[in-house]
């Protein structure tokens, strides 16, 4: 068991750099087309069912919504994996750039759910904002994460660059060490 967290960290490890690597001069990619403007009509939510985790659920995934206040170098790089990732997979990505805008936001993601997202994610806002999206998507049946922003239950959580994502790995890691190993460990990286 030790080894396999020794590999889970190291895997951590190794997507962090990753992620926070230099960037190395490629052929442009291709875009995904960014929402600019919010649909005139009044947006209606459509309440979903419970989506439950298995095979199914991932091959009938199809869209997923993307909400981020800016996109300074960062943040293009992780909606450009984040798209390729998407391409690779064949799921649809909708993007949606909101400025700071909360209504904007908010309306970006009804207009997600009601085009049939079955998953949004948000890059980090603020925590007020993203516990109402959170609300919002768990009422329609639609996974939420947030991106470098803990949203709370039951969103999901995941971190990329910034010191949270360190503390609430290193805490999970403590307490699991703690739980099952006695609070102990022969060797650590």
């Amino acid at each position: 068991m030790k080894k396999f967290l020794s590999l889970i960290l190291a895997l951590v490890m190794v997507f962090s750099l990753v992620a926070c690597g230099t960037k190395t001069e490629e052929a442009p990619e291709e875009e995904a087309p960014v929402a600019t403007e919010i649909p005139e009509e009044e947006i209606e939510i459509q309440e979903g069912g419970v989506i439950e985790e298995n095979e199914t659920t991932a091959e009938g995934l199809t869209l997923i919504g993307y909400t981020v206040s800016s996109e300074p170098e960062f943040q293009t790089r992780v909606r450009t994996g984040l798209q390729a990732a998407c391409d690779e997979r064949g799921y649809e990505l909708k993007i949606g750039v909101h400025g700071g805008d909360t209504t904007k936001q908010r309306a970006f993601v009804e207009a997600f759910i009601n085009a049939g997202a079955q998953v949004c994610m948000d890059f980090a806002s603020n925590a007020e904002i993203g516990a109402a999206l959170t609300e919002l998507c768990d009422a329609a049946g639609v996974y939420m994460v947030g991106i470098d922003g803990d949203y709370g239950e039951p969103a999901f959580y995941y971190g990329t660059n910034n010191p949270l994502c360190a503390t609430n790995n290193g805490t999970i890691l403590g307490e699991w060490v703690r739980d099952n190993w006695e609070g102990k460990v022969d060797k650590y990286v």
